[in-house]
């Protein structure tokens, strides 16, 4: 059973990684099913031969962390849920408690989120007791080491060869949907994190299997080092290193570049602190050295640009994260004990972003912020204790003479401070195969600071456990086990019966049938997965729409009992009860929805329609003035529903656009089709062209000047061929885009059309100066002279 066991391990090392990282549901559902398999055989083998069984360091904090995470799922008493996270009570009494009073609450605000995140970091744990007890044996040691060595070499051969070979796409087929594929991960950061943990273990056996010359003279020297068995493999354990360092750097991930680089002076440092050999520290300049030649071969120009983008063109720091960080801590602020539960970070997020809306954010892009915000000071303590307990194996360490052991927990440790520090500026470890190879690594540094080399009466130093606790723990991991496979399942089954309502949905007009099918289909997806919110969301709209409004009600409020702070199930109520003639509570529902989606459009535009519609007026338009501002090309969506629903006129139009270009230029446009429409010939240029001229009125109150709001503007006044008042406009631009090789080129079109071909010319020899390639630039030039 053993070598079952041993080989599941071994499995489990190299499919995570290829399984697209293990973040999939099928291929996560497999990592933690074998996870929890391997140790509970283990258990089991253990109890029946009576072998030894070992602590491993950091073992207290670890258990409680999934303990705690399960915690969070739990129902408790609201009034003890206020007194440990007051804001988590005070977020459930603003949304579902308006509807219901709240008697049951758990601390985190997606159960079924927090649940897959207990399962996960429950592998992990169990994972890293497999790791302990495995590596505690020399020969399985070398053995599970040289398998990863040769496997992440090999991935560095594939994942180059990808890069160049693949456009774009993982193992020559698969085109993500999203992200910048490196390897066989979506995302190239978390190639490089992975290859971050795993490349020091490279470089350490490199370093080990280092033939020793003790002749003078080079071709005796060479003569010796090529007589020696280790040097094929020293040869190639060299070409892994470079093919894993140049595979960071094609990956242009800035976070990657930077932790390897660190991590390798790092690996320096331990080396001369040691005492090692002072040509091993050169032989590591020396080889990364190599590396960046290698990746000069290639080109650094995509690099540098790489790098180059952190900062935006005014010279300030552009970079996303932290506008996300300051969010982030905002709320921590709010959450600081019990945090917002795991996995909730994209459903808390929402109501506290900085950044203007664009796609879903679902991580913070620093793994110790999240932690804090989805886990609060009980979660980061914890970790920090884990941690802790992994670094104090350094003191033991430094007892350590076997040359195999020093050279591995350098290795190690290197590894573990190259993804700490990644994890500053990515989310690696909420990636299945990278959060596994962490403790992997974790694991590696306990036993190459405990597990014996060289013969003797014990295989390891670490304390032994009493046999009595590895049988009780038998059932614990069983259930882990069961429950994991149950839970994983029927979230698989309940995404079988989710598409099948998903093709209901394809009709263009639904009727009773269709709404049986969904509700068939939406009962079996909760019977499944009873925690997904957005399966009773569905139900009630296909029981609302049969005539059923208390089942509807009943599951609308379900649902938002499963993610209370859900914009859309909270606007969904608040139209639920205005129908029904509540509409105090339905203006505090629209309220809330506003609040847990700061930055959406879709909810302050509902809920500014809702208020035009109940005689708010004023409110309303100032209401659906900010939802303009947060989407500014959904203005002309929003003035064909106010005329079309009778709630505003032409006249009062203008007032819902907020001082900003991009909803006057669409207002202008509106305005061209609706005056032509309607035939109002002498109205048409005075109201158009004053619309037109006040939408560039608002250039200064712009963040970001685009070369669209002055084409557009001057393609009107083209059609007009009113080619004095186009190039104004494009002036105006120039002053504003001065660099803007494309600006330059039609203002010289538009001297063109005047008959001043000088300032034409000026116009096209200055494009080519900002854009040496412009084609019409070239063209027109060469006409003109």
């Amino acid at each position: 059973m053993l070598k079952l066991i041993q080989r599941i391990y071994l499995f489990l090392l190299i499919f995570s990684p290829l399984a697209f990282g293990s973040v999939e549901l099928w291929s996560r559902t497999i990592m933690e099913g074998l996870s929890f398999l391997a140790l509970f055989l283990l258990y089991v083998l253990y109890a029946v031969k009576k072998e030894p069984f070992y602590r491993a360091p950091g073992i207290v904090p670890l258990l409680i962390f999934p303990a705690y995470i399960l915690l969070q799922v739990i129902p408790l008493p609201a009034p003890f849920v206020k007194v440990l996270s007051p804001q988590t009570h005070a977020l459930y009494q603003e949304s579902i408690g308006l509807l219901a009073p709240i008697d049951w609450i758990s601390l985190s605000i997606n159960p079924k989120e927090t649940l897959s995140e207990f399962f996960r970091f429950g592998s992990y744990a169990s994972f890293y007791i497999l790791s302990v007890q495995l590596l505690s044996d020399k020969t399985f040691l070398k053995k599970a080491v040289n398998t990863v060595v040769l496997f992440a070499s090999l991935l560095g051969f594939f994942a180059i060869l990808q890069h160049f070979t693949a456009d774009g796409r993982i193992y020559w087929f698969m085109e993500p949907f999203r992200g910048t594929p490196f390897g066989p991960y979506v995302n190239r950061n978390h190639f490089a994190g992975l290859v971050g943990m795993t490349f020091p273990l490279v470089l350490a056996m490199f370093l080990y299997n280092k033939p020793r010359i003790n002749y003078s003279g080079l071709r005796t020297r060479l003569a010796e080092f090529f007589s020696y068995r280790s040097a094929n493999t020293y040869f190639l354990l060299g070409v892994g290193l470079v093919l894993l360092g140049l595979a960071v750097f094609l990956s242009l991930s800035r976070g990657g570049i930077i932790s390897l680089s660190l991590a390798t002076c790092f690996f320096g440092l331990l080396l001369a602190v040691r005492g090692t050999d002072r040509g091993r520290g050169l032989l590591v300049l020396t080889l990364f050295s190599v590396v960046l030649l290698s990746v000069g071969w290639f080109g650094w120009e995509p690099i540098f640009e790489r790098f180059n983008r952190i900062r935006n063109p005014a010279g300030d720091i552009g970079e996303a994260r932290i506008p996300r960080w300051k969010a982030s801590l905002d709320v921590v602020r709010d959450y600081p004990v019990t945090g917002t539960g795991f996995g909730t970070f994209t459903d808390i997020y929402k109501g506290y972003r900085k950044e203007p809306t664009g796609n879903v954010v679902t991580h913070a892009h620093n793994d110790y912020i999240q932690l804090a915000v989805e886990g609060g000071i009980i979660a980061v303590g914890l970790a920090a204790w884990f941690l802790i307990s992994i670094l104090a194996t350094y003191r033991r360490f430094l007892k350590r003479r076997d040359p195999y052991c020093v050279y591995l927990y350098l290795g190690g440790l290197t590894g573990l401070v190259a993804i700490l520090i990644h994890s500053i500026t990515d989310f690696n470890l909420y990636i299945g195969a990278n959060g596994l190879y962490f403790f992997f690594i974790c694991a590696i540094c306990v036993s190459a600071a405990y597990t014996k080399i060289r013969s003797g009466s014990s295989a390891t130093s670490l304390k032994r456990m009493d046999t009595r606790w590895v049988k009780l723990l038998i059932f614990p991991v069983a259930i882990l086990l069961v429950s994991s496979l149950t839970v994983n399942g029927g979230g698989f089954l309940a995404n079988l019966h989710f598409n099948s309502i998903l093709s209901v949905f394809q009709k263009n007009e639904l009727v009773d049938q269709d709404h049986r099918q969904i509700i068939d289909h939406a009962q079996s997806a909760i019977k499944y997965d009873p925690f997904d919110s957005l399966y009773y969301t569905f139900f009630g709209d296909a029981k609302n729409s049969l005539g059923y409004e208390e089942a509807a009600f009943l599951y609308y409020k379900k649902a938002l009992l499963l993610n209370p702070a859900n914009g859309l199930y909270l606007q969904v109520l608040a139209d639920y009860v205005s129908e029904r003639g509540d509409k105090a509570t339905a203006d505090r529902l629209y309220q809330a929805a506003t609040q847990r989606d700061v930055k959406s459009s879709h909810r302050f535009a509902n809920y500014g329609f809702w208020l035009m519609e109940n005689q708010q007026k004023e409110k309303g338009i100032e209401t659906l003035q900010h939802a303009i501002s947060l989407s500014p090309r959904r203005t002309r969506r929003y003035l064909d529903l106010l005329v079309e629903e009778k709630l505003l006129g032409n006249k009062d139009l203008i007032r819902v656009l907020p001082p900003q270009v991009e909803p006057h230029i669409l207002f202008a446009e509106y305005m061209e089709e609706y005056l032509t429409e309607h035939l109002i010939e002498e109205k048409k240029y005075d109201l158009t062209n004053a619309a037109y001229k006040n939408a560039l009125a608002y250039l200064d109150e712009e963040a970001e000047v685009k070369l669209s709001f002055f084409t557009r503007v001057h393609r009107y006044y083209v059609k007009q061929k009113r080619y004095e008042d186009a190039l104004a406009v494009i002036q105006t631009g120039i002053t504003y885009l001065p660099e803007n090789g494309r600006i330059r080129v039609i203002a010289g079109s538009l001297y063109e059309k005047l008959g001043i071909n000088y300032r034409a010319i000026e116009e096209y020899k200055t494009a080519l100066v900002f854009d040496p390639k412009n084609k019409q630039a070239k063209r027109r030039l060469k006409k003109l002279q």
